[in-house]
């Protein structure tokens, strides 16, 4: 029997039948269509993203036999339902893998709506945010006037992100989607928190967000057996296996379920009914190897896109299976509260699960060849020189707390710049404020300071800064600041470690309350609006 499931292939209608669940998340994007939003579908890479935009978008398109064509009644139903809310509406596609600039997504989006009459489009460069808008109304008004409505489907939005003209973009798409009435996105990415720009947060604020998940164990026990029916039955232990060593993707389910249909077809051994024992001797024997061989590729877009501790804590997972916070936090040199804070993250994209011995990788097969690439994680505290090295989105440099070194006096306005950009990592993802250094790396201490201050020891200037930041941010967030002293060339440097706040930190000065967050190598504020966005998101109830 030639095996039914299909790895690695772009959807097409002969392969429909492998759909399976997803129904709350079409219902709901159906229930948003239907109200005039637009979406934001979000997942990580491989979860499924591309497969469920095709099947929203072409079933729509669809015939009355569409429905038929899926194995999975339940899923086919939710989808006739969207096609008939939205019988007419145009769907557009835009792949953002062949795009390479903000002009050609938008010749993109143009062409793909326009139809036939794409002759006013001769160039990409020829379409600039202006223009976009400009022809983007114009056609959303003729579709209104036909009584019809276009929804774009735009996969692969995390290219938006590595674009030029990146913050453009989204106040241009932001303008769109308010404006035309009869034009709505369905835009979906495997986007990281690390990669949201204050303007990205700002659009995201008005998408609706869709977070997809792994496959609920019913949908994804359909994804193994209903295919083989027929031909291969599962003992409950044998699917049980499967899902734990997947973690109910749909892509991995179906890498591993296709090897061990062709496995079981070569060696001709007339089963119908696959035992755990069957399951066991295949995949110790051959069955690993075949599927380690097509997961290399999956597996470094399962953790390569995390960055920082996250990413530290999911590389030691790989090697230390069933570690608990206090060893996570030990091994890395980072305080308990912030390991914390990163496996909840972790949790929540479900790459990681938890049990009562310990934290471990969502799905074993990545945790089983997760070693064979990552190396072993050992964090020391970095050194203060390798930390001269320039400023970035987790590093800052002051070159005093107090003293301005232009006109020679105390200036007490520097002092709310410190707190500032404390305050941006608290509501980041931490990171480490040195004073006693200039903006091109020179290291110029704190000596001038000392000088204005009581107590002019070391001792001194940490309750001093201390003083300044729990005034300016409040004294229940002192515990996630970390202050020490260094000497170099002969200066004393102040390095501030800050860790990621559980809560929204907000500066009062002068009775107003400002929100700061860390964007690049920059700090800066958030109107209430968008701090309202990004406080939902950043830490989601």
């Amino acid at each position: 029997m030639p095996s039914p499931y299909f790895v690695n292939v772009d959807p097409s209608p002969a392969k429909l039948r492998m759909f399976f669940g997803r129904q709350q998340e079409i219902q709901t994007i159906n229930n948003y269509l239907r109200n005039g939003d637009s979406v934001l579908l979000i997942g990580e890479r491989r979860i499924g993203k591309t497969f469920l935009l095709y099947m929203i978008g072409d079933f729509a398109r669809g015939g009355v036999d569409f429905c038929e064509q899926l194995l999975d009644r339940r899923t086919g139903a939710f989808l006739a339902e969207l096609r008939n809310s939205t019988a007419v509406c145009h769907w557009p596609y835009v792949d953002m893998l062949a795009v390479t600039s903000v002009s050609g997504f938008y010749f993109k989006v143009l062409t793909e709506l326009a139809e036939e009459h794409t002759e006013r489009f001769a160039t990409p460069s020829s379409i600039n945010h202006m223009v976009f808008l400009k022809e983007l109304t114009r056609l959303s008004e003729d579709l209104s006037s036909r009584g019809q409505r276009a929804i774009v489907l735009v996969d692969e939005g995390e290219k938006l992100l590595g674009l030029d003209e990146s913050a453009e973009v989204f106040s241009c798409l932001k303008a769109v989607i308010q404006q035309c009435e009869a034009v709505d996105f369905i835009l979906a990415g495997d986007i990281k928190p690390h990669q949201e720009t204050t303007e990205f947060m700002n659009l995201k604020g008005t998408l609706r967000p869709i977070y997809l998940a792994p496959l609920d164990p019913i949908d994804a026990q359909a994804l193994i057996q209903v295919p083989v029916e027929g031909h291969l039955s599962f003992e409950e232990q044998v699917l049980q296996r499967i899902l734990e060593l997947t973690g109910g993707k749909p892509s991995l389910l179906q890498i591993l379920c296709g090897h061990l249909c062709e496995l079981l077809t070569s060696e001709d051994t007339g089963l119908i009914r696959v035992t755990l024992a069957t399951f066991d001797r295949l995949w110790e024997s051959r069955l690993c190897n075949k599927v380690f061989e097509s997961f290399e590729a999956p597996l470094w877009e399962f953790f390569n896109g995390l960055q920082g501790n996250e990413r530290d804590i999911f590389c030691f997972l790989a090697h230390h299976p069933l570690a608990t916070t206090d060893d996570i936090a030990k091994a890395l040199g980072i305080h308990r509260a912030l390991a914390q804070r990163c496996l909840s993250s972790l949790q929540r994209t479900h790459r990681i699960r938890e049990t009562e011995s310990g934290f471990h990788i969502g799905a074993k097969v990545v945790e089983e060849f997760g070693s064979r690439f990552v190396p072993p994680v050992a964090k020391p505290p970095q050194p203060l020189a390798d930390m001269l090295t320039g400023e970035n989105a987790a590093r800052e440099y002051k070159a005093s707390m107090r003293w301005d070194l232009h006109t020679q006096q105390v200036n007490k306005a520097l002092e709310k710049v410190v707190a500032k950009t404390v305050a941006g990592f608290l509501n980041s993802e931490g990171g480490a404020l040195l004073i006693g250094v200039a903006d091109n790396c020179t290291v110029l201490g704190i000596e001038h300071d000392l000088k204005t201050i009581d107590h002019k020891d070391i001792d001194g200037y940490e309750r001093a800064l201390r003083q300044v930041l729990t005034s300016a941010l409040g004294a229940e967030f002192s515990q996630y600041q970390h202050v020490s002293f260094e000497e170099i060339e002969g200066k004393t440097i102040c390095i501030v470690r800050v860790e990621p706040s559980p809560k929204p930190v907000y500066l009062t000065d002068k009775g107003t309350k400002e929100f700061y967050i860390r964007v690049g190598p920059a700090t800066q504020p958030l109107d209430m609006e968008t701090a309202y966005n990004y406080i939902s998101m950043h830490w989601p109830v």
